[in-house]
């Protein structure tokens, strides 16, 4: 992963209003169709290098044709020169290195995940956040796509807990070995990074420096999340991530 150059972008997607999904328990759940999604809040475009975040160039864009169509991050594929000689830059889709979707449900649903940009397919299949823990014991949690065997952290006194993760993933085990780190799917850790922005501020993260040469030195906004009134209008929850390695 280190020696990958990864330009992250995260999208809000929006939930059109009316578009109900409660479970038997009340927790919201994202829609079950391409159709329950509006137009997304795009993003920036990032550059991860060797544990360093900085803003991508200007060359770098979101490109989706239309709603419900896949979309990507668009970049220099070439270029070519036109007969006085001017260098040219093509600009086409770059590499795909991983897409997913998180939803923050409230209550016992903090995080739901799919490896899918939910606002594109139907009925895409969520999973609760898991995780893998490492043998021999390293005290890095790890979490996994498609889900772990667990359901805690590994280590106990975590520094990204609640910021990142809420209280309900903290360890039950008194004698668990003190936390080390967190790892696994780097979309997911992403947009778990970008979701304790308040809305509209996901970039935050990223422009304040708060997650950079491996170290979280942010906290969460305490608008991060924050329930609309309207209980059929949850757009505030939704994080796309779309991620592209440098081809």
């Amino acid at each position: 992963m280190d020696d990958d150059i990864v330009r992250p972008r995260v999208n809000e997607l929006q939930i059109l209003e009316g578009d109900d999904n409660v479970d038997t328990y009340g927790n919201i759940l994202p829609p079950n169709s391409a159709d329950g999604y509006d137009d997304e809040r795009v993003g920036l475009v990032w550059r991860y290098e060797n544990g360093v975040v900085s803003q991508a160039g200007s060359e770098f864009i979101w490109h989706r044709p239309g709603l419900r169509s896949p979309g990507g991050i668009w970049g220099p594929t070439g270029g070519h020169f036109d007969v006085n000689g001017t260098y040219h830059p093509d600009i086409g889709p770059m590499m795909e290195y991983q897409t997913c979707s998180v939803f923050n449900c409230w209550r016992f649903l903090p995080c739901r995940f799919t490896d899918v940009d939910a606002s594109t397919v139907d009925d895409p299949f969520w999973h609760n956040l898991e995780f893998r823990h490492d043998r021999p014991n390293t005290g890095i949690t790890r979490i996994i796509v498609p889900g772990g065997s667990q359901r805690h952290v590994v280590g106990r006194n975590p520094s990204w807990m609640p910021h990142v993760l809420p209280d309900i993933f903290a360890t039950p085990d008194p004698s668990a070995p003190q936390s080390t780190g967190l790892g696994g799917s780097f979309a997911i850790i992403i947009a778990l990074l970008a979701l304790t922005k308040r809305p509209r501020h996901m970039d935050d993260v990223f422009l304040q420096g708060q997650w950079n040469r491996h170290q979280w030195t942010g906290s969460r906004c305490p608008q991060a999340g924050k329930k609309k009134e309207k209980k059929n209008y949850i757009s505030e929850f939704f994080g796309v991530l779309l991620l592209t390695s440098n081809s």
